[in-house]
């Protein structure tokens, strides 16, 4: 099996693997425990706190260790709005979000905030004349992505944070996808408020993520008296999954321009074999302006749950969008932002790779395509 969906999940690197191992046998105690042991794991949490934030640009008390990067978006935008209502409940947002982002959204709706979709252009670009517009004396969050998990569009998150910063408007990012891989994003220097990352997307473990909040800010939790992590999660912390993590965005920090480099050459080889084989797929994005390790593909005559079942038949595993999203019937809530009709959003599949992808997986995965879109062809009508 062919594995292409890495936006989805990457596999546990060998060095994070026996980082999580190592620390289960060695690190027994809780962190907040006040013993020798209890001592040695905080130590080590504290570690691995000092190297995320480094990693992004910020402060250590900034950090605060969750169970994913779902729960860190969850974490900071509900703690933020809550925080900052007593200025405006007013929230701007994209339709480009994660799906976690618009639960937490939802929430706040139905608790009398005003959730505001800021436009975006064909390619998932936020248009940036209609967000300065949209700011008004009520807009206390806006709440945008950096990498969008459908077909990774970027968004220019430095021109934002200026437009923002200059209207006192607080900003969290869903750094989800581009931690670890677009390295360039001091958070404190860009002023954003918050942020979500995660480890499984980084070839860390699963159930282990993080949200950044500058600590200058105020964030309310979900429930009073949490004593862990800077009183914002509740349970003891996943020590070894943490250590795994700092080990993996470590790994992935020092080998940045090489991994995005491979990215770079299997994006192209991928782009310019559908074309040469005039193949029924629209690439969605700019390219100038999208991660290169996510492709989406939107096909106007097939249906995307059935490329996806087809190509899985045939040993290549792919996606039709986020994996928190793909349970639903709906198409992907970023192809219709982008304007495509609901009939053309369902065709549409997302091909994503990682360090382990070859060349030759890209050349398997047309052949593959070209297969099952012969197929399809030839069933009558």
């Amino acid at each position: 099996m062919i594995y292409m969906d890495y936006a989805a999940s990457s596999p546990m690197s060998d060095k994070a693997l026996q980082t999580y191992i190592d620390t289960t046998k060695t690190f027994c105690g809780n962190p907040m425990s006040l013993h020798d042991h209890g001592s040695q794991s905080r130590h080590l949490l504290e570690m691995c706190r000092h190297l995320i934030a480094y990693y992004l640009g910020g402060q250590d008390r900034g950090v605060t260790f969750t169970g994913s990067g779902s729960e860190a978006n969850a974490i900071a935008i509900y703690g933020l709005a809550h925080a900052y209502k007593d200025k405006g409940q007013t929230i701007l947002t994209t339709g480009m979000e994660h799906a976690s982002v618009y639960q937490v959204l939802n929430r706040l709706k139905n608790e009398g905030f005003c959730i505001r979709e800021i436009p975006v252009d064909q390619n998932g670009a936020i248009v940036i004349d209609a967000l300065a517009d949209m700011v008004d004396q009520e807009t206390i969050l806006a709440v945008i992505g950096h990498v969008n998990s459908d077909f990774g569009a970027i968004q220019d998150l430095e021109t934002i944070c200026n437009i923002l910063h200059d209207c006192d408007v607080l900003i969290h990012s869903d750094m989800v996808q581009s931690f670890g891989k677009i390295t360039d994003i001091p958070i404190d220097q860009w002023e954003i408020s918050s942020c979500a990352i995660s480890a499984h997307k980084i070839y860390g473990p699963k159930g282990i993520g993080a949200c950044y909040i500058h600590p200058e800010l105020r964030c309310k939790p979900f429930l009073p008296g949490i004593e862990h992590e800077n009183g914002l999660k509740t349970g003891t912390v996943n020590l070894p999954g943490i250590a795994a993590f700092a080990d993996a965005a470590d790994d992935m920090f020092q080998q940045s321009h090489s991994y995005m480099k491979h990215l770079v050459s299997l994006n192209e080889q991928l782009t310019d074999r559908i074309r040469a084989k005039n193949m029924p797929f629209d690439i969605e994005g700019d390219p100038n302006q999208t991660f290169p390790g996510i492709m989406g593909l939107t096909s106007h005559d097939i249906e995307g749950q059935y490329l996806m079942l087809a190509c899985n038949q045939k040993g290549l595993a792919i996606s039709t969008g986020s994996a928190c999203g793909v349970q639903k019937s709906e198409p992907p809530k970023a192809l219709m932002a982008i304007g495509k009709t609901v009939e053309a959003a369902r065709g549409f599949i997302r091909l994503s790779f990682g360090y382990h992808t070859t060349h030759d997986d890209i050349t398997h995965a047309v052949r593959v395509l070209e297969e099952v879109v012969q197929s399809q062809n030839k069933l009558p009508n």
